[in-house]
């Protein structure tokens, strides 16, 4: 193999080894996709029953990452979680919860 082939070679390792390492990040992201829309498909669109979405997948994905795919706020979900029927928790509360909830899905 000469020198340039071996130089393209080693390129196209580097490149393949980047593509794998994206497609471990969008993997997740096609899963929630898929799921809210099978949540979501007779809706229509992006309802209250997000956060109905978000509770149920938050220990697969983590709140952060779902309200980043389907475009909705961290801070709307703590609004939600503040006024439902988990109590009325401050705004410190709530983060600590998610922060908390997210933990303890990771070590599960």
């Amino acid at each position: 193999m000469g020198g340039s082939e071996a130089q393209e070679l080693a390129r196209l390792r580097a490149q393949n080894a980047r593509l794998l390492e994206a497609e471990k990040e969008w993997h997740p992201e096609r899963e929630i996709l898929r799921r809210a829309a099978a949540c979501f498909a007779w809706r229509g669109e992006v309802s209250p029953g997000r956060w109905d979405f978000l509770s149920g997948n938050r220990a697969d994905f983590g709140v952060k990452r779902i309200c980043r795919v389907l475009g909705t706020s961290r801070a709307g979900y703590c609004r939600h979680l503040r006024h439902s029927a988990l109590g009325h928790l401050t705004p410190a509360e709530c983060e600590q919860r998610l922060i908390t909830t997210r933990d303890l899905s990771l070590v599960a």
